[in-house]
């Protein structure tokens, strides 16, 4: 417990100092030396931050942060590499969307064209609860800052179908697909099927190795049918809520060709390498689970998720949450889903399903604790358990 008071100590005052230090970003120097104390101490807050993991490649990575970082003068750098980490770390214990929403926002004061920080604020109203308004608004204002941001085109195509704006977000779509974008979340396969580009789709860039084989020409991913690569190419994170670690744990309660079935699914939802993932495949796995093992609670889960994936289709995968937490009730993450999933719509009701899941030992991996049920959380552990 001491361990996890210094660690929050100290991110409270590197948060405050990182604030501290974009405040001076642009003042005259009152004194000789101060710019270079002032980079010296961005620096040490860069390197600080870069505990906190990224995936390698990808549009939300080390590789893309480096890209990003080169846009801003060296003593803002520190500032935005702990925003984009503190947002984007593949260690969803180390994310914190109102920290790095409030750096952001000092970022886009001080650099109004720097478009990247606007996309920064918009996720991290998508992480936060999606609330999926302000995150389209921020987006949008990624691009009017700079018409050339291919991720914040790219974004407003994910974002603007679910609630039924495919055409704009077709807009979108095709502008990020002109400006080289990579379709890593395979939009085209899942909202823009029908839709014919004027320009080839860019292809998967050479730093970033392919998964496995593509799917045949003219069977996008999406399609209901598996077009995958083999299970050890559909790579997963190897701990925590959708991992190689948990997956295996449930596998375990199933066997023959429903097990392989069940790691066959699990993977097309939740692989890291979101290009290779089947939602709507997977969703017919998970169907057929569930009507032949009506008390596996992971295969609702399951279900539910893929509705998320699939558009954020928030009624269907509430429901199917619902159901699984109903027919196994001691399945902790399904609880931890709901109170995700509800904590914007009934914190109240949320709450109760994340001190369950707090009671099964499940980790508070998105830390709901402290974020949005910060009000009620009295007497609950930060990992699981009581206090």
């Amino acid at each position: 417990m001491a361990g996890i008071i210094d660690m929050r100590t100290q991110t409270a005052k590197t948060f405050a100092f990182i604030l501290l230090s974009l405040s001076m970003v642009g003042c005259p120097a009152k004194r000789p030396g101060t710019t270079a104390v002032f980079a010296n101490r961005a620096s040490a807050t860069e390197n600080a931050s870069s505990s906190a993991p990224l995936n390698p490649t990808g549009h939300n990575s080390e590789e893309q942060l480096r890209a990003d970082l080169q846009k801003l003068p060296e003593s803002a750098r520190g500032a935005y590499d702990a925003a984009y980490r503190l947002s984007l770390s593949t260690d969803r214990k180390q994310r914190n969307q109102k920290q790095a929403r409030s750096i952001f926002m000092s970022l886009v004061e001080k650099f109004p064209s720097f478009a990247p920080a606007y996309r920064g604020i918009g996720y991290t109203f998508v992480d936060d609860g999606f609330q999926m308004a302000k995150a389209v608004e921020w987006y949008k204002k990624s691009v009017s800052k700079d018409r050339a941001y291919g991720l914040g085109h790219y974004g407003l195509a994910f974002l603007l179908p679910p609630n039924g704006r495919v055409d704009e977000g077709w807009g979108h779509f095709e502008a990020a697909m002109k400006l080289g974008i990579y379709d890593e979340r395979n939009l085209k396969g899942k909202f823009y099927k029908d839709r014919q580009l004027s320009v080839p789709m860019p292809k998967r860039p050479s730093s970033r190795p392919a998964s496995g084989p593509t799917a045949p020409a003219g069977h996008g991913k999406g399609d209901g049918h598996d077009h995958g690569p083999a299970n050890n190419a559909l790579r997963l994170n190897a701990v925590g809520h959708n991992s190689t670690q948990s997956m295996l744990a449930e596998k375990k309660r199933l066997s023959g060709d429903a097990a392989e079935a069940y790691e066959r699914a699990y993977r097309l939802t939740f692989t890291i390498d979101k290009a290779q993932r089947n939602p709507i495949f997977a969703r017919k796995v998970f169907a057929k689970l569930v009507s032949e093992f009506p008390k596996f609670g992971p295969a609702y889960r399951g279900l539910g998720y893929t509705y998320v994936a699939d558009g954020f289709k928030m009624r269907q995968a509430i429901d199917w949450y619902k159901q699984g937490v109903t027919n196994d009730p001691s399945y902790g993450l399904g609880h931890y889903g709901l109170a995700f999933l509800m904590s914007q719509t009934d914190a109240a009701v949320g709450f109760k399903h994340f001190q369950k899941a707090m009671s099964l030992g499940i980790k508070d991996e998105r830390n709901l604790k402290t974020t949005v049920f910060k009000r009620f959380n009295k007497g609950i552990a930060p990992h699981g358990g009581p206090n």
